[in-house]
């Protein structure tokens, strides 16, 4: 695949762009208005209305959190514990299902999230992790609405601050990393093979059940993202399960990567999050010419496709949704970009609950659907949530889409609070189920400002009951585009943080 043609990076030295990294490792949003966040990642070329990337540069990961050893097991592969497994998902023992599937009574939980027994599984329902804390889920309209918190945010001050500006402006979701695109854990793990190269060495999370109670405290679901196959830390200790040829990637294809994120997945999991979003589930496009992925006869489909599966028995299993973060490309699904990333979303989509595309404005070609700079168009953050949608809807499957919207102003001309607030609109606009933003520097000033006056025109003229219910049906302003859209319970009752 060819590279992308014309990229603009960011400007300045190689020193700049190092003392950038430092500020925002460090918490500061100073370069955040003038660098290109890491998930602004190199999406593939594409001809004429098609969308470009960015440089995959690494955030620094500065993350740790402590968790909840799993349920012990006998021999047999059933539950020590002995909990029975309830219909309403909940067990005798604190809710534990153990990640074989199967419960003590024999109930197997397909991967529809229905049991043999005939007990329905709600992805969306409350129910208790390992660690005793109570998963929130999704509410009932399925829409979360946060922000990603980088690295240099977790187990400090800041965090709690951004989780009170959460709160404050409506929002309900806060993303963070499990392991991050450096390949550094978050949390001090237990894992043998990152106990061996050190990955957790840079931990600054000292519990990730105590930073997921905090959130919950304020009603904010935390989603947890794992950076899949980048990991140049593991990559370079373990060259064994690395892409030869190809600096900094897991081998998508080598099973023992595999087992190795899939044990991430199943730590962080016990800390009781809300959901696993996995990033980086794909295959290397740039600088792969001396590659040799060792497929034989698979296809690089084949391969993402079976990993997300297998992650996935894992989510379901105890249910939490599963959701994946693709390129913005990828929803317009041509075979070139298909292939290249593995990324087949007729495929996955009937493996997750939730697709999140990277619709950035800014990162669509000049002369995109006529646009001669698109970035200065919060409107093409449509143009892919839409096409996203359609296309799951066309295999049958039942994922949400929930975009990834534009939360920086590279290379997006006036870009300002009612640019976000337009993006919102936009990501409602095309039947998107929320939405997430995206800075690498947490700067996210214009993000609360223009959620907070969504959530106020979403919520105006609403009559609510004394438990924050709507009293009339819930029927909201229209966007823009004259979508009348409705406010749940959840978006207008009153937070505990004023």
């Amino acid at each position: 695949m060819r590279p992308v043609a014309g990229f603009r990076g960011p400007r300045g030295q190689p020193a700049h762009a190092a003392a950038c990294a430092l500020l925002i490792g460090l918490g500061l949003p100073s370069c955040a208005r003038h660098t290109p966040p890491d998930k602004q990642a190199a999406a593939p070329a594409l001809p004429e209305g098609t969308a470009k990337g960015a440089p995959e540069a690494p955030a620094p990961s500065r993350v740790a959190a402590d968790v909840v050893l799993t349920v012990p097991s006998s021999a047999d592969g059933t539950s020590a514990e002995g909990g029975v497994v309830k219909r309403d998902g909940t067990s005798t023992e604190g809710g534990v299902v153990k990640r074989d599937g199967t419960s003590t009574e024999g109930g197997v939980v397909k991967r529809d999230a229905t049991s043999a027994e005939g007990g329905v599984v709600k992805l969306e329902q409350a129910l208790h992790s390992e660690s005793g804390e109570t998963r929130l889920g999704w509410p009932p309209d399925k829409e979360l609405k946060g922000v990603y918190a980088h690295v240099g945010m977790l187990g400090s001050a800041t965090f709690s601050r951004l989780l009170d500006r959460i709160a404050k402006s409506g929002m309900n979701a806060v993303v963070v990393d499990a392991k991050d695109y450096s390949g550094w854990l978050t949390y001090p793990s237990s894992i043998p093979l990152a106990a061996q190269t050190r990955a957790s060495s840079h931990a600054v999370v000292s519990s990730l059940p105590e930073l997921v109670h905090s959130a919950h405290q304020l009603g904010i679901r935390v989603l947890l993202r794992v950076a899949c196959f980048h990991d140049a830390w593991m990559a370079s200790h373990r060259r064994d399960l690395a892409v030869h040829g190809v600096a900094e990637w897991l081998d998508p294809n080598n099973t023992a990567a595999q087992d190795y994120l899939l044990s991430i997945v199943d730590e962080t999991l016990a800390a009781g999050v809300d959901e696993m979003q996995l990033d980086y589930v794909r295959y290397p496009t740039e600088n792969i010419g001396q590659a040799d992925f060792g497929l034989g006869r698979k296809k690089t489909t084949d391969v993402i496709a079976g990993f997300v599966q297998r992650v996935h028995e894992h989510t379901a299993a105890v249910g939490v949704p599963l959701s994946i973060d693709i390129f913005g490309v990828v929803a317009w699904q041509r075979s070139v970009d298909v292939f290249a990333t593995g990324q087949d979303l007729v495929r996955l989509g009937a493996l997750v609950e939730a697709i999140s595309p990277m619709v950035y404005p800014s990162h669509f070609s000049d002369g995109f659907n006529g646009y001669a700079t698109p970035g200065e168009h919060p409107e093409v953050v449509a143009f892919g949530t839409k096409q996203a949608i359609e296309v799951l809807k066309r295999s049958g499957s039942h994922a949400v889409v929930r975009p990834w919207i534009q939360a920086f102003p590279w290379h997006a001309p006036g870009y300002d609070t009612s640019y976000v607030g337009r993006e919102i609109a936009q990501a409602r606009a095309a039947e998107g189920v929320g939405w997430l933003a995206w800075n690498a520097g947490g700067y996210y000033a214009e993000v609360w400002a223009a959620s907070s006056m969504d959530t106020k025109a979403r919520c105006r003229h609403l009559d609510h009951a004394p438990d924050g219910t709507p009293a009339h049906g819930g029927v909201v302003n229209s966007d823009e585009r004259g979508v009348v859209t409705r406010a749940g319970p959840e978006t207008c009752r009153p937070t505990a943080v004023q």
